[in-house]
């Protein structure tokens, strides 16, 4: 995708955290579930879990221009938790 793209280019990161980035950009439409589906999967793994749960943190911390991080990360465990 277009913001998987951006990711890439400016991060040297984790394959993990490049998922959970390229699903909480600031496009304005949703994560595809197959990506959603892809890091519920990856934290199983405790190494990927830890990478996943780092940029969470970072992204809950975002504000301003970011506020789609937030908002992205809240919708996401809103869907996790009601089965969607």
């Amino acid at each position: 995708t277009r913001c998987g793209m951006k990711v890439r280019e400016k991060v040297k990161a984790t394959n993990a955290e490049i998922k959970v980035r390229e699903a909480t950009c600031n496009d304005p439409w949703g994560p595809p579930v197959s990506l959603m589906s892809e890091i519920s999967d990856l934290t199983f793994n405790v190494v990927a879990f830890a990478d996943i749960m780092r940029i969470i943190w970072k992204r809950l911390n975002d504000n301003g221009k970011n506020w789609r991080h937030v908002f992205k990360l809240f919708q996401q465990a809103l869907k996790k938790r009601s089965g969607s």
